[in-house]
């Protein structure tokens, strides 16, 4: 019987997705529990080939959607070929450390959803952008049993019960891209009562460098594509971020006037552009996080409205 599925979402990650498999053949004692579901969507690097080349121990399946699904999708898709009471979602550019497995099921909380830990490989210099990336939020660093808000569920290493992942309706398709689908899942989770919890133990190293540039064009195309979904199901999100000083809100007051024409100032391509390019020519100058703040929500808040001009111009 399986007891545990591990689900790999993958696209154009081969030899990531090759290095995940041989860690977790090492590291799977018991396994007849266990399967492997790799849910490619769309890859066309030989991802397919190299995983059909494999002469693996463990119970292994492989699917290709053409076209592709998208993120949330696949996950999904993931899932209704998963037969585990179980499930483990890894990325395709995530990299189990050692003992990650035995961390994911080291106790027996079948109602609480883990949230493993994630960096960057131990060959990789840290500077002040991934100090800043991998040290806030869903990913720090605790060795405490620690309760996480829905907000901060990271969809990249996660484990939860089959039966939560169907009783939540799994991720919402409607996010096709980077951002706001694992919050959306995480805040469904909250609402249900589920608890999620920081399993730092459980770590994974993420085989994708960001650099400022990357990280500031996902925040702007989550800004101008499916930021508007995530608060539209979420509105109370909106207080969990710092959307006043974005000016995004609507309500009448003298505060928010304010807020809105320091936005004006601020939120801009010229601003935001000048603040990326000091932070990646001085990469190793030790900046304070509010810099990296302004370039990330800056940018979402610049996608945002530019989504929202356009819109008003149609």
């Amino acid at each position: 019987m399986i007891e545990t599925s591990v689900i790999i979402p993958v696209r154009n990650q081969k030899e990531q997705l090759l290095l995940t498999l041989n860690c977790l053949k090492r590291q799977i004692k018991n396994r007849r529990n266990f399967e492997i579901v790799i849910c490619d969507d769309g890859s066309d690097d030989g991802t397919g080939d190299g995983v059909k080349r494999l002469r693996f121990p463990i119970f292994l399946k492989y699917f290709i959607n053409k076209p592709p699904l998208g993120r949330s999708a696949n996950r999904n898709f993931g899932f209704e070929k998963s037969n585990g009471k179980n499930l483990i979602f890894l990325d395709g550019d995530m990299v189990p450390a050692n003992g990650y497995i035995e961390a994911m099921l080291a106790d027996n909380e079948s109602d609480v959803v883990k949230v493993g830990g994630i960096r960057l490989p131990p060959n990789e210099k840290l500077g002040p952008l991934e100090n800043y990336f991998y040290s806030r939020g869903r990913y720090v660093d605790s060795t405490t049993a620690n309760f996480l808000p829905g907000r901060l569920l990271a969809s990249a290493n996660f484990m939860i019960s089959r039966e939560n992942f169907s009783r939540a309706g799994g991720f919402d398709p409607d996010f096709k891209g980077w951002g706001g689908e694992d919050i959306d899942f995480g805040l469904r989770l909250e609402k249900m009562g589920v608890p999620i919890k920081s399993k730092p133990e459980a770590l994974t190293y993420h085989h994708h460098k960001k650099t400022v540039r990357s990280l500031a064009e996902d925040f702007y195309n989550f800004g101008n594509n499916t930021f508007e979904l995530l608060i539209k199901k979420h509105p109370d999100f909106l207080n969990q971020i710092p959307s006043h000083l974005l000016g995004m809100s609507d309500k009448f007051s003298m505060s928010n006037i304010m807020y809105k024409f320091i936005a004006s100032l601020t939120i801009n391509r010229p601003a935001l552009k000048l603040a990326e390019y000091l932070v990646s020519a001085y990469h190793n100058f030790p900046w304070p996080d509010i810099v990296f703040d302004f370039v990330t929500w800056g940018n979402l808040g610049l996608g945002y409205k530019k989504r929202n001009k356009k819109r008003m111009t149609v």
